[in-house]
């Protein structure tokens, strides 16, 4: 898992914390358990490529481990945080029965990374 994205990261306007589970942005924030927070630490790693069901089961829930059900939940509670929908997604593009793909890019939270974990900062950039 990449440790840069664990500290915090933007997607878009929307500061991710997965490390909290926050997710923070000009209208407000979300959370996120630490398994939902696992997969979208996964397809940050990947940006713009498919990241398949299998990948994303055995990662997050160890081989053999998971469920489609699981990880379908896990999706939903990502979308409800970021507020994107399926059917016309910001974020997280559904390729049915392959897997998922982020679509935008994450942007690390650079130098500011210690400030944001610790909730000194605002949590979310203009």
């Amino acid at each position: 898992m990449n440790a840069d994205l664990l500290q915090g990261f933007y997607l878009r306007n929307l500061l991710v914390e997965p490390l909290t589970g926050k997710v923070t942005g000009p209208s407000g924030g979300g959370h996120l358990g630490p398994r939902a927070a696992e997969v979208l630490v996964q397809l940050a790693s990947a940006p713009g490529d498919l990241v398949t069901r299998e990948t994303l089961l055995n990662e997050v829930w160890g081989e053999g481990q998971g469920s489609n059900e699981l990880l379908s939940r896990a999706i939903g509670e990502i979308r409800h945080a970021l507020d994107d929908y399926p059917d016309d997604p910001v974020f997280i593009q559904t390729l049915p029965r392959r897997g998922y793909r982020l679509i935008v890019t994450p942007e690390s939270v650079g130098e500011s990374t210690s400030s944001i974990v610790l909730g000194v900062s605002d949590g979310a950039r203009a």
